[in-house]
């Protein structure tokens, strides 16, 4: 992103701690979507021969399917951010309560 938006960001983050406290947690999530059943799937890939694919026949899939991948991300790090997070419900998530994340892709 630009100088600006990189600045927002950072200042957004900064608001958050100020607002919440520093993180109890901090992790970096990097869906494998070369090695996900699931993106061959999105990609239009009969699912009886994605055993029998080569990693790079795997890998051609993902580059020639950008949207598929998109959707693979945005679904994997949307079901992270629900189900394990579960960010602002009550009873919490895996690591406990979640009252604020923050996430931003490269």
């Amino acid at each position: 992103g630009s100088n600006g938006r990189k600045m927002a960001m950072r200042n957004h983050i900064r608001s958050m701690f100020k607002s919440c406290g520093c993180p109890a947690l901090f992790m970096t999530l990097n869906p494998a979507d070369i090695h996900s059943p699931l993106m061959q799937v999105l990609a239009g890939i009969n699912p009886e021969i994605i055993g029998r694919m080569t990693a790079f026949e795997r890998a051609k899939v993902v580059a020639d399917n950008p949207d598929a991948a998109a959707k693979f991300f945005d679904l994997v790090i949307t079901a992270f951010r629900d189900y394990i997070l579960r960010a602002n419900r009550p009873g919490g998530g895996l690591f406990g309560d979640c009252f604020a994340h923050f996430g931003t892709v490269e």
